[in-house]
């Protein structure tokens, strides 16, 4: 039972049902703490108290290529370039690139949190004057896999608040299940997008009615479909567990 999903719907509810609604009705709430970028040639962090992922002891989770790689599956779209540069400079402004210039737009890929995703840098693909290899040797040392901590957790919600708030990438990862943003949020279609982030994994019947209670919420605010999809969406992306592989 994935008891942080049923836990976060609780709350998303209540923000919905009392009018709290932001970025076209999309309610978001972060317990982060505001986390200002390094500069590229910082040294390294000091080490944190890892975050228990619901499971006894600490888990290790995968690195910002694991993490770009999963979410590129579910939000890509095959049919448009400029919906791709969108999901790709999201990407790159959390996770690095790796490849020398990042995205394909003028944006420049950011490499300031990878020392809390984990995934060392390739000091040829990244050699540039400006990038982080060049300065910033120790980031060639960077181990593959880390445990989660508090710093992780809140830059990840980030971006899982720029993807789901682009229209475009919401209805990208509706298609990879066959579905538009105007289907209805059935019990059967929540699934299927649950399963975008757990693919084979059954969804309790407790958070299925969690889910279907946001929703019910969600229609007596008025809240568009599109609205109701990108809240599912944000639920999800948002949950740790499917960074454990």
């Amino acid at each position: 039972m994935r008891r942080f999903l049923v836990l976060v719907i609780g709350i998303l509810s209540l923000y919905v049902y009392s009018g709290c609604v932001v970025n076209d009705g999309f309610a978001v709430s972060f317990e982060s703490e505001s986390l200002p970028p390094l500069p590229i040639n910082h040294p390294d962090l000091p080490s944190e108290s890892p975050k228990s992922l619901g499971q006894e002891g600490v888990q290790t989770v995968g690195s910002r290529f694991y993490i770009r790689s999963f979410l590129e599956v579910i939000f890509s779209d095959p049919n448009s370039a400029v919906n791709n540069n969108k999901m790709i400079d999201i990407l790159d402004a959390y996770l690095g690139s790796e490849f020398e210039d990042g995205g394909t737009s003028n944006k420049k890929a950011n490499f300031d949190y990878i020392h809390i995703f984990g995934g060392s840098c390739d000091y040829y693909s990244e050699a540039g004057s400006a990038k982080a290899c060049a300065n910033n040797r120790s980031n060639i040392y960077l181990k593959n896999n880390v445990a989660s901590t508090s710093s992780r957790e809140a830059v990840r919600v980030r971006m899982c608040v720029d993807l789901t708030n682009e229209d475009v990438l919401v209805n990208a990862a509706l298609s990879k299940v066959g579905l538009l943003n105007s289907d209805s949020r059935t019990q059967q279609n929540i699934k299927l997008v649950y399963s975008l982030f757990y693919p084979g994994e059954e969804m309790s019947s407790e958070l299925t009615s969690n889910f279907l209670e946001l929703i019910t919420l969600m229609s007596q605010a008025s809240e568009t479909p599109l609205t109701q999809w990108r809240m599912i969406l944000f639920t999800l992306c948002r949950s740790p567990d499917w960074q454990i592989y």
